[in-house]
């Protein structure tokens, strides 16, 4: 019976431990040379992107992730990352934050574009471009940390009307 128990209780401890881990719900590539970078969305709702280099670009709610927009909670940029690509993430309406890794330069047109439930964003310092329509319709934006020497498109946080400043 000692024996059963602790089996079982094993076995809990190794179906928690499992559980604890984020699985992937999604993944692939989205490098500008194709599998520089990767993606993954995980079922605690963090897409991810790692690897070294440029974001490709990508056309209105063609991002390979758009799919699934309505699952994303939180963007984690990695810190080799040095492009986010136009339209990467518009439209996740439901992503409430964003991590920007320390290499990115660019953010690229419509990058985050009608991210809706986007409260605060802060850049990091290595950007210096921010592309037209970048943050725009972002509605619940009520602060952006950016460096006064970033060059932004036009308008780049156009349609947040509760940003100060």
């Amino acid at each position: 019976m000692n024996m059963l128990k602790v089996f079982l209780m094993g076995l809990a401890f190794i179906g928690l431990t499992i559980s604890a881990k984020a699985h992937a719900v999604a993944s692939g590539d989205c490098g500008a040379n194709g599998n520089n970078l990767t993606w993954v969305l995980t079922c605690d709702s963090v897409l991810t992107i790692s690897g070294s280099g440029a974001m490709a670009d990508f056309e209105e709610q063609k991002s390979p992730w758009y799919e699934y927009r309505d699952a994303v909670k939180t963007i984690v940029i990695g810190n080799e990352v040095t492009t986010i690509g136009n339209n990467a993430f518009n439209h996740c309406t439901k992503m409430t934050s964003i991590v920007i890794g320390n290499a990115v330069e660019t953010i690229g047109e419509a990058a985050f574009f009608h991210c809706r439930s986007l409260e605060s964003v802060i850049i990091p310092n290595t950007v210096t471009t921010i592309g037209r329509i970048a943050f725009s319709g972002c509605v619940n934006l009520a602060e952006a940390v950016v460096s006064e020497s970033v060059t932004l498109g036009e308008a780049a946080f156009g349609g947040c009307k509760k940003l100060q400043k």
